[in-house]
């Protein structure tokens, strides 16, 4: 027996499609919007298609497929091209490292300053918090407009 034929034999034994731990693989492309299967994040997620790393951002779900939108140029995507889920939520880096910047809607620096080290991520939809946890208002803020002063305390 030879090696090709014991491999075919166990792979044989396997189901057709593996499943991909936080991914998927795409099964269809019109224009700029990719839909993907066997993905598991919520619209706002982002998510890496095929080797290269092409950033995309789910959008949506249409039966049972992911929606995908490109954020950059989408080069040789075919059917069956792997999609990396990379952050399941919508979120940002925080930190004062970000002061003075200038950053582009990705939240990377494109100013001539150092590059931006790996900052802490946050939510961009956190939980709010609970209302009775919250600090008391003490001390009103004043907006110079007597409508909004007299009937909202901000």
């Amino acid at each position: 027996m030879t090696v090709t034929a014991s491999l075919a034999g166990l792979a044989s034994g396997l189901p057709e499609r593996l499943p991909v731990s936080g991914g998927g693989r795409v099964t269809a492309c019109d224009g700029t919007v990719i839909e993907a299967e066997g993905l598991a994040g919520a619209p706002g997620g982002r998510v890496l298609i095929g080797a290269r790393g092409v950033p995309a951002e789910i959008i949506g779900f249409r039966d049972g497929q992911a929606q995908l939108m490109g954020l950059d140029r989408l080069p040789r995507i075919v059917p069956g091209t792997m999609v990396r889920l990379v952050e399941p939520v919508r979120s940002a880096g925080v930190g004062p490292a970000l002061r003075g910047r200038v950053i582009d809607g990705h939240g990377q620096a494109i100013d001539a300053g150092a590059r931006l080290a790996a900052l802490p991520r946050r939510p961009l939809d956190p939980l709010p918090i609970d209302a009775l946890r919250r600090a008391r208002v003490t001390d009103p803020m004043t907006t110079g407009v007597r409508v909004i002063d007299a009937l909202l305390t901000l």
